[in-house]
């Protein structure tokens, strides 16, 4: 059944993806806010596989919308309840959803997703300030917000952090799934010893293979559509090297 989204109302877009202990998921994408439901328990029951999958899809598909500003009250897909602003943590990085207060599930934007995977992390201050050399405003990536990155590290809108694709983030969540992904083939493949049913393959990228695309090399080519500088889409390494050059 279509759901449509708690923040523009419109359709949203059914994808379905590999479960831990076998069938599938079924995730609901609003492209156009950069948002995703999770029915209960459906993040942590992501096999490996689907979890590069879906960070691959995000890439593919931030640059179709843009997350926005929340202007008014969210309700629950399901029961239409209003839905609960819940900061979160998991080990260092601070995430925020909306959740039913009925337990039907959350919705949480991209840039969110991606911080409680462990896949970005916060721009330290001597990173920003010699970012600041070649950038004066960057895209808030949780709520599309500008902040003057010479003076301010957070949204002075949302008062979310500035937050960068961690690539060393990357290449360790990148082993911890494929180490997953191993655990759970050869408990497949130790059933079908016993029961004769057939283990599903399972391919997953080794560590420090590309996730997402390569970072664009200057501020003008990462822009977003209005113009701001976009550090979700742009690996910190080539950052600070534009930025020094």
């Amino acid at each position: 059944m279509t759901i449509n989204c708690p923040q523009c109302s419109q359709p949203m877009q059914a994808r379905e993806y590999e479960r831990k202990l076998g069938g599938s998921i079924e995730l609901d994408f609003c492209f156009s806010c950069q948002q995703i439901w999770f029915d209960p328990n459906e993040s942590g029951q992501l096999a490996p596989n689907a979890v590069l999958t879906l960070f691959e899809e995000i890439n593919q598909h931030q640059q179709e919308g843009q997350p926005r500003q929340q202007t008014g009250a969210l309700h629950c897909v399901r029961c239409y309840a209003e839905l609960v602003l819940t900061n979160d943590l998991v080990r260092t990085n601070r995430f925020r959803y909306h959740r039913c207060p009925q337990g039907h599930g959350r919705l949480i934007n991209f840039w969110h997703f991606l911080r409680e995977k462990q896949f970005v992390r916060d721009l330290t201050t001597l990173e920003r300030q010699q970012l600041s050399v070649k950038v004066a405003q960057v895209k808030c990536n949780s709520c599309g917000g500008a902040v003057d990155i010479r003076q301010e590290d957070h949204c002075s809108y949302c008062g979310a952090p500035l937050a960068v694709l961690d690539q060393n983030a990357v290449s360790k969540a990148l082993g911890e799934y494929r180490s997953d992904a191993q655990r759970l083939q050869a408990g497949a493949a130790v059933s079908e010893r016993v029961t004769g049913t057939p283990a599903p393959p399972s391919s997953p990228p080794a560590v420090g293979q590309p996730l997402f695309d390569a970072p664009a090399k200057s501020p003008a080519a990462a822009s977003s559509s209005d113009g701001l500088f976009d550090l979700l889409g742009t690996g910190i390494a080539l950052l600070l090297d534009a930025a020094i050059d």
